[in-house]
């Protein structure tokens, strides 16, 4: 059928453009509409319901007034080359107000290269010429100046189109271009009485693809949407393919990715790669990924309607796609998506046999939902007839932290797996192996974890290469296990060589849990060490808190938040973060030590009887060294809080060994503090110099407390040189990440030091800040006998100490230098285990001294 408009001819001329009542103005179409000049060609092609003819209709109307226009609304007869030259040279004829017509396209040519004013020619419906290409490629070889033609199709025509291309005359248009956004969508509904919000017009282009007949169909608010868009879908789209198509099409839609061997795997297809390219660039129902050129996916709305149809059109053929796509994506190494398919094949045993072969590892994957949905599709009854079943079931209650029911299915599977086929039996005993291993984590049973471990591995190096398709991932799970054992039993060398690789390799695998838990440990491991730093950048840099995560995998990286806030000065913060300890016991490693963590805390915080609460908690030593290590010292720091440093010394003495952990050096640490406390300056001094020689490995927390340390032994030999050297090596250390916590363990004589050389400090404005916050903690006596009495001369200044007077006053009233008053005053301190003048009067006091 031709219609014809000339908007510049006189009224006898018959006009006519498509209905576009109510349509919106869409200002970016129609620039990008106006970019050709005349002489070329606009080719603007998409999708049954993408809005074409609406669109250059409304555009035709908006340019009349410059333009005559001459629109044919093509249909199946203009195929025939007869037919189309009629409509052609009809419509030109009507918009020009000539008659005639001419016999061949070159004496058509050379009568509108005649024209003095535009005409424009639009060609709808351009997938019907077909046979009639020609003709129209004919025409666009003639030059002629004032001829502008737009080709509007659901595919783009092959004529001419790389020669216009080449020279600069070719507009393109697509379906990306012609979608509805957000914006317009609202505008739209805005001219119907309707106001969507931003969220709900951006929903509605998501849920459409922003696909004109899906916007801007009357019930797109309603629940019968769906059926009626399916409707429309069902007849442009697929009524027009052919059989063979439409079939291939259906197939590949349940597909998570398509490409050239996916689709030939679940079709059977060759010739896949070229039908997925023909349906790419004819019918624009596939599109290539900014983020991934090498896949194509479905444009939306499409890929839900045809899985939709698919399940009505082929549901006979559903199983067999899927056990197809199963295989397929078993084979690629992609385990997600097999296990998916497998289930959604409906054939349990399959699932069980993909399961078993490449899904393990995904007990720590991205597809830990669909191992917790297992039972709900692999009956339990078939784990009796199929060890496989019951090994994937085993794996399924692991991700559900059920030991109970994985032992059982575990036995099961073990019981019969002579039955298995030889080629498979590795995969499965590997399978089986990951269980335990997976158990014995989720336990922190270090011994167990070493010995499943080693089992595991043992299990892969006997496998023929590929025959575990999920071996990388197995191996990935066991280096985390192995790190995370290392941690506790103080291995902390091993932990970080063994989390880091873990950390890399499950990233690779798409193992979240496990490269979570890597990074969770190796941030424990160096909050340990101080280096806060790294260890906040590791210990946020995943969730541990989402609630299908076993407590296991998230208590490390919640203990390192807490010691980072901690080590920073934020101790009340920290507390919350580290959280209480379990109501009920809890034995394993990470709930221990959140028990010892709490008990530094509050010991920063100056709760001493809190903290002796939170480490009785915490319960007795359970066996892993570092655990030993982290409760000696916290022991002695309490001691040591409370006045008792002989027992500060046989405390932090268990922990005290070569130096080759942090816990190491802390003890030692302690241990010389205890011993100043007690008047042996050699001791302790003797105790630092093994510190300073191992502290690289010691890390900057125990190297800020031992330089500290050595700032009170000089302070008690009267160096106030070495004093400030002390200071200031301590305060560089400290700089670098923020320390501030060493400050306030140190006591109140350390502190008195650093108002004493508030110099060093302002070098440090940060620090500074942070340092004002913090108090030392205070030693608090359980008993009423000094560690050492204090002399007559010491009494005599002691008396002074409330008063208002200075030492150059005090030393005036005796008769005695400035110099002795200052070694009487830091005697003093000593002896009552105090750092200010304000303590020491207060506790002096409490004594009956004063």
């Amino acid at each position: 059928m031709t219609h014809v408009i000339d908007n510049v001819a006189p009224a006898t001329v018959d006009t006519w453009l498509p209905p576009v009542a109510g349509g919106l103005l869409r200002r970016r179409l129609h620039e990008a509409f106006d970019q050709g000049r005349s002489g070329d060609l606009l080719v603007v092609t998409g999708p049954a319901g993408s809005g074409k003819t609406t669109a250059l209709a409304m555009w035709a109307a908006d340019a009349a007034g410059a333009a005559r226009i001459a629109w044919v609304s093509l249909g199946p007869l203009d195929g025939d080359p007869a037919v189309f030259w009629t409509s052609l040279t009809t419509a030109v004829h009507r918009a020009t107000g000539t008659t005639g017509r001419p016999e061949t396209v070159g004496l058509l040519a050379r009568s509108l290269e005649q024209l003095d004013e535009q005409l424009i020619i639009v060609l709808d419906n351009g997938e019907h010429l077909r046979r009639s290409a020609g003709m129209v490629s004919a025409l666009l070889s003639h030059d002629m100046p004032q001829v502008r033609v737009i080709f509007a199709a659901r595919e783009a025509p092959a004529a001419q189109l790389s020669r216009l291309r080449l020279i600069g005359r070719l507009t393109e248009v697509g379906p990306d271009d012609l979608a509805f956004n957000p914006r317009e969508a609202a505008q739209f509904w805005s001219l119907r009485q309707r106001t969507l919000t931003p969220t709900e017009a951006t929903a509605l282009v998501d849920r459409t693809g922003g696909l004109a007949a899906g916007v801007c169909a009357p019930d797109v608010h309603t629940a019968g949407f769906t059926d009626v868009l399916a409707d429309f879908l069902r007849a442009e789209l697929l009524g027009r393919l052919p059989a063979e198509h439409r079939d291939f099409l259906l197939r590949c839609s349940l597909l998570d990715d398509l490409d050239a061997r996916s689709a030939e795997a679940v079709t059977g297809r060759r010739d896949a790669a070229r039908l997925l390219d023909h349906l790419r660039r004819e019918h624009h129902l596939l599109v290539r990924p900014a983020e991934e050129p090498e896949r194509l996916q479905l444009r939306r709305p499409y890929a839900a309607f045809l899985r939709d149809e698919a399940r009505l059109v082929i549901a006979e053929h559903l199983p067999d796609v899927h056990a197809r796509a199963a295989q397929h994506y078993a084979e690629r190494d992609r385990p997600e998506a097999a296990l998916r398919h497998a289930a959604a094949s409906g054939r349990p045993q399959l699932a069980a046999e993909v399961g078993v072969r490449v899904a393990a590892p995904l007990v720590l994957g991205t597809a830990r939902e669909v191992f917790l949905g297992l039972p709900a599709w692999v009956p339990a009854r078939d784990a009796v007839r199929h060890p496989e079943t019951a090994t994937v079931l085993a794996l399924a209650a692991v991700a559900r932290d059920d030991e109970h029911t994985a032992g059982a299915y575990a036995r099961l599977a073990r019981e019969r797996f002579g039955e298995v086929a030889t080629e498979r039996r590795l995969p499965m005993q590997a399978a089986l192996c990951l269980g335990d291993l997976l158990l014995a984590r989720q336990r922190e049973d270090v011994e167990a974890i070493g010995r499943t471990m080693t089992t595991l591995l043992e299990v892969l190096d006997a496998t023929v290469p590929g025959l575990v398709p999920a071996a990388d991932g197995m191996r990935a799970i066991a280096a985390e296990c192995l790190g995370y054992a290392a941690l506790w039993t103080g291995d902390l060398t091993l932990a970080r060589s063994s989390l880091e690789a873990a950390a890399v390799h499950s990233g690779q695998q798409e193992l979240t849990l496990a490269s979570g838990a890597a990074l969770g440990g190796l941030a424990l491991v160096h909050a340990l060490r101080g280096d806060v730093g790294q260890a906040a950048q590791l210990a946020y840099a995943r969730d541990p808190a989402a609630s299908d995560v076993p407590e296991a995998y998230r208590r490390p990286a919640r203990l390192a938040r807490g010691l980072v806030l901690w080590l920073r000065g934020a101790a009340s913060d920290a507390l919350t973060v580290v959280g209480a300890e379990p109501g009920d016991r809890d034995d394993r490693p990470s709930a221990y030590a959140t028990g010892l963590v709490r008990a530094r805390i509050l010991l920063t915080l100056g709760d001493v009887p809190a903290a002796r609460e939170a480490l009785a908690a915490a319960g007795p030593a359970t066996g892993p060294s570092l655990l030993d290590d982290w409760r000696a010292v916290t022991t002695a720091e309490l001691h040591l809080a409370e006045g008792r440093p002989a027992k500060a010394v046989t405390a932090a003495g268990y922990a005290m060994r070569d130096g080759r952990t942090p816990l190491d050096s802390h003890a030692c640490i302690v241990a010389a503090r205890a011993h100043l406390a007690g008047g042996e300056l050699n001791a302790a001094s003797r105790i630092l110099e093994a510190v300073h020689r191992t502290s690289a490995t010691a890390g900057p927390w125990a190297q800020v407390n031992a330089w500290l340390a050595e700032s009170l032994i000089a302070d008690r030999l009267g160096h106030e040189g070495a004093v400030r050297i002390a200071i200031g090596t301590a305060l560089v250390i400290a700089d670098v990440d923020g320390l501030v916590a060493p400050f306030g363990e140190v006591g109140g004589e350390a502190r008195a030091l650093l108002d004493r050389n508030r110099d060093l400090v302002a070098d440090y404005p940060l620090l500074s800040v942070r340092l004002d916050a913090v108090r030392p903690v205070a030693s608090v006596t359980v008993s009423d006998r000094l560690l050492e009495d204090l002399t007559d001369r010491e009494l005599a200044v002691l008396r002074y100490l409330p008063s208002l007077l200075t030492v150059r006053d005090v030393a005036a009233e005796l008769s005695v230098s400035q110099n002795t008053v200052k070694t009487h005053v830091r005697s003093i301190y000593r002896k009552l285990s105090v750092g200010t003048r304000r303590d020491a009067v207060g506790r002096a006091r409490r004594l009956g001294l004063l």
